[in-house]
């Protein structure tokens, strides 16, 4: 499966929410909270982020629970999608 940047644009939304930074073994979660707005990262998505090898996903029963973890590889695709110049724009790098 190709990676998208609007899947990407997913796990940066996660982080940026939650005031994490793209290193390796960071865990990013699947449901969060950005201005008083309650959002998760829905099954489609989800499904293309683990198809497409961008992040393994750490199960809950409760999938507002569940997390995903990046890689540095994850990390290098993720700076090719969006570039470097936005990550730390945002303050993820």
């Amino acid at each position: 499966m190709a990676v998208k940047s609007s899947t990407a644009y997913a796990l940066i939304a996660s982080a940026s929410a939650s005031g994490q930074q793209f290193v390796p073994g960071v865990t990013l979660p699947r449901a969060f909270s950005y201005e008083g707005v309650e959002a998760i990262i829905e099954n489609g998505v989800s499904r293309d982020i683990l198809k497409a090898g961008m992040a393994s996903l750490i199960g809950n029963t409760n999938p507002a629970a569940e997390a995903f973890c990046l890689s540095e590889q994850n990390i290098v695709v993720l700076s090719g999608l969006v570039g470097r110049e936005a990550l730390v724009k945002r303050g993820l790098l």
